[in-house]
């Protein structure tokens, strides 16, 4: 309870290491290694406390699953907790709550790979669950292949993508190698109810970065822009329009205003350069040329726009859909 209260940790962190050199190899350890990991900000400090404890406990359902989560999301060593995650999983891999064992490896940016077989298990009895977006998208995410979750993924979109929570899981469906237009349609429907949200940039890069059509959602480009120019991050939302050769009239009022708002930066400068590589109007955006080559820190983001600039010839190559 002293290491759950705010800023109690630092209080107790003697008494601690102390219970838990006499108390290490006992199930009930559990709650102050893993109270300790989910709530102190020194986590190494009980590093090798964990170490004593998993080799006794680890495939213990409740206890095991907790103090390996947290010890996950604590940063814990990948190479150790492995085969203890697979150990608990080979026991509980079936049951609903181990989407969590599951979901903290994964979005520890840990190998998804030695999982492959616990993650395609689990979706078999668990895929058709709203849950499921909890192990979909961190897989995908991870860079686990497209094809241990495609029977999976597509009924889950279908059936829960038009959920405000599911833009993480369609923005990794929709990047998955393999996946290519598969989720357009649960896409769209996410943004006809979502596109002013603040997120919904994710999904609109994620789409235009891929090659899928960009007329399909310039409404919604032109929604959020409407609701977020005024952020640093429309940058990506313009540039992403721009670089999918998306009609440049769509952007260029937001493109304008943004600019406006902005001191020079690389993101300044990376629209500057789709924009004119792109064939926008020079007058449009020649100020803000100025201002970058005068102000600008960052030598190669000048010298590509000092090209861009003097260099009509020099346009980006054609975009490559490969959806």
């Amino acid at each position: 309870a002293w290491i759950e209260h705010a800023n109690a940790a630092d209080v107790v962190k003697e008494s601690v290491t102390q219970w838990l050199g006499a108390h290490v190899t006992s199930l009930e350890a559990s709650h102050v290694l893993a109270g300790w990991l989910d709530f102190s900000r020194e986590p190494n400090l009980i590093d090798r406390y964990v170490r004593g404890w998993l080799p006794n406990h680890a495939k213990a359902f409740e206890e095991g699953s907790y103090v390996l989560r947290t010890w996950l999301r604590a940063g814990g060593d990948p190479a150790f907790g492995l085969p203890y995650v697979l150990e608990w999983l080979s026991i509980h891999g079936e049951v609903p709550d181990a989407q969590f064992v599951l979901a903290a490896w994964l979005k520890a940016k840990n190998n998804p790979h030695p999982l492959k077989d616990s993650v395609s298990k689990w979706l078999h009895h668990h895929g058709a669950d709203v849950e499921a977006s909890h192990v979909i998208g961190p897989w995908l995410d991870g860079g686990g292949e497209y094809s241990v979750v495609s029977q999976s993924a597509i009924p889950w979109a279908n059936r829960y993508g038009a959920a405000f929570e599911a833009w993480h899981v369609l923005v990794a469906c929709l990047r998955a190698k393999g996946a290519c237009g598969v989720f357009e349609v649960p896409a769209t429907k996410w943004l006809t109810l979502h596109a002013d949200t603040l997120p919904a940039a994710h999904l609109l890069s994620a789409w235009l970065k891929l090659g899928l059509e960009p007329r399909k959602i310039a409404l919604f480009v032109e929604r959020w822009l409407g609701a977020h120019t005024s952020r640093y991050r429309a940058s990506n939302v313009i540039s992403a329009w721009i670089d999918a050769r998306g009609i440049l009239a769509t952007v260029r009022e937001p493109m304008l205003r943004w600019l406006a708002g902005r001191q020079p930066s690389d993101n300044t400068s990376w629209v500057l350069v789709s924009w004119l590589r792109a064939g926008g109007a020079r007058e449009d955006v020649a100020r803000y040329v100025e201002s970058y080559l005068a102000n600008g820190d960052n030598q190669k983001s000048v010298a590509a726009l000092r090209s861009s600039w003097a260099n009509r010839s020099q346009q980006a190559p054609p975009f490559r859909r490969p959806c």
